[in-house]
């Protein structure tokens, strides 16, 4: 029953977050009869907002009629008009792909305020779908300003910042797993009696891009210190739980130190 409530409280909250997305880029795209920043504010008013757009703030709108388009000159100049066209020109694909990513982070968080035992890694998959999102809608500013000589220096740095981010997190989803510190904590997860009386029977359980890895080799041997963030998936409950696994140099194994 817990998880049909969640679902009927997922659904209501994307209605809205969809409808305050549109709310928005209507009342920024058009002229507007009333205070724009007050029908903004009020759109992004939880469920409420979304309702009184519907039935009073649309009412407000004036469609613009003139088209928009990058090759004119007027537009060039302008910001707010620059972008404004850039979004307009998005494929379906896009727009449902974006909303996907938000419905995803949305239900991710959820189910973790609900204590709801399912697809926990939907916050992660959300954030890397948007992420990759912003990078293609970057690259077409990039692309976009280069035809109109436009300098997109801001524009340039945060493309190749995201994509560094999205390389160094991920690429640890290859390293970790290979490393014995992994190793040591799958066996924990696996054996540990205070796990099993937290979560009951462990069915299984992710690893998240998050954390750190440090290794040193030297004359007395190897050491090193990682962190890792697991979604634990038991019979009682899911959780993220922080392992934090050390490596002594008078010592063979990697030994899971705390665990938060």
């Amino acid at each position: 029953m817990k998880i049909f409530f969640v679902l009927f409280f997922f659904v209501i909250t994307i209605t809205s977050l969809v409808i305050s997305f549109i709310a928005i880029f209507q009342i920024l795209s058009n002229d507007f009869k009333d205070s724009k920043i007050k029908w903004i504010i009020i759109s992004m008013i939880g469920v409420v907002g979304p309702i009184l757009y519907l039935i009073k703030g649309r009412k407000y709108i004036v469609k613009n009629n003139s088209s928009n388009n990058f090759s004119e000159p007027q537009n060039l100049f302008s910001v707010k008009g620059y972008y404004l066209d850039l979004i307009k020109s998005l494929n379906k694909y896009f727009k449902v792909l974006f909303l996907l990513s938000i419905s995803l982070i949305v239900f991710g968080y959820m189910v973790r305020i609900f204590n709801v035992s399912f697809f926990w890694e939907s916050k992660q998959f959300g954030y890397l779908s948007l992420i990759i999102l912003i990078v293609v809608f970057l690259r077409m500013d990039i692309n976009k300003r280069k035809d109109l000589k436009i300098k997109n220096t801001f524009s340039h740095l945060v493309f190749w910042f995201l994509l560094i981010v999205v390389f160094l997190k991920h690429i640890t989803l290859i390293i970790y797993p290979s490393s014995d510190a992994y190793k040591e904590v799958v066996n924990f997860i696996n054996t540990n009696k205070k796990i099993e009386n937290e979560f009951g029977k462990v069915m299984g359980f992710t690893i998240l891009p998050e954390g750190s890895f440090q290794k040193s080799i030297d004359e007395n041997g190897s050491s090193g210190i990682a962190v890792f963030t697991f979604i634990v998936k038991g019979e009682n409950k899911y959780k993220e739980v922080e392992f934090i696994i050390e490596k002594q140099y008078n010592k063979t194994n990697w030994e899971v130190v705390n665990v938060e």
